[in-house]
């Protein structure tokens, strides 16, 4: 199998997962912690990109990263 690496995808690239991103929205903002677990390259990174880029105060609990800042 042929390693495939590339960037996140985001704006209109991004194709729009309403169901992912409510559900994701709905548990966070009621105090559940979320673990996203899919095969790689299933756009998971991408999700949680757009759901930061929606909501940017939404709290993971985890120490602050340059993932807001565009770093990788």
């Amino acid at each position: 199998m042929k390693r495939t690496v590339g960037d996140w995808v985001d704006g209109e690239r991004f194709f729009h997962r309403d169901d992912d991103s409510l559900f994701l929205k709905e548990a966070l903002q009621g105090g559940t912690k979320v673990l996203l677990i899919d095969q790689r390259r299933t756009g998971k990174t991408s999700l949680v990109r757009e759901l930061l880029e929606d909501w940017p105060r939404v709290s993971l609990g985890l120490p602050p990263t340059r993932l807001n800042e565009g770093g990788r």
